[in-house]
């Protein structure tokens, strides 16, 4: 199963609360940068969000309630899985993992029950792969040809 796949396969209701979550997770270390800006445009385009929902996703709750809604609606652990992913990809995009994203992160794993060490190995596959794509870069010489 891929990601679109499972995208497609969750209803508003889970969408939404993925997004709030990314929302508030963005929020915990007190600055957004663009880089996370785009990340989220990017994600309400590929979570095919209707825009009559937006103003329900920008009003992300206390983080107990999002945590009870999550508990609520995500249906499997697969789905669980994935949001740890997107949350942790999200996490990663400026580099520096603060206290109050693992935080966040962490709960949403115990809330989900999903192992502390399950969250290491999709964090160090994000990581491997921003690492590969770093080295794509280089060897196929990618900013050269910027140059040029």
């Amino acid at each position: 199963m891929n990601e679109n796949s499972l995208i497609q396969e969750m209803d508003i209701k889970e969408k939404i609360v993925f997004l709030q979550s990314f929302i508030y997770l963005i929020r915990t270390d007190g600055k957004i940068d663009q880089a996370e800006k785009d990340l989220i445009a990017e994600l309400i385009k590929s979570y095919q969000i209707a825009s009559q929902y937006f103003a329900g996703i920008s009003s992300v709750p206390a983080k107990e309630n999002l945590l009870n809604s999550l508990k609520e609606i995500v249906p499997n652990r697969v789905h669980g899985l994935f949001l740890l992913k997107e949350l942790l990809t999200i996490a990663n995009i400026d580099d520096t993992l603060v206290k109050e994203e693992i935080q966040f992160i962490e709960s949403v794993a115990e809330t989900l029950n999903i192992e502390k060490e399950k969250i290491l190995q999709i964090n160090g596959l994000i990581l491997e792969r921003k690492i590969w794509l770093t080295k794509n870069e280089i060897v196929m010489e990618y900013d050269s040809a910027k140059g040029e």
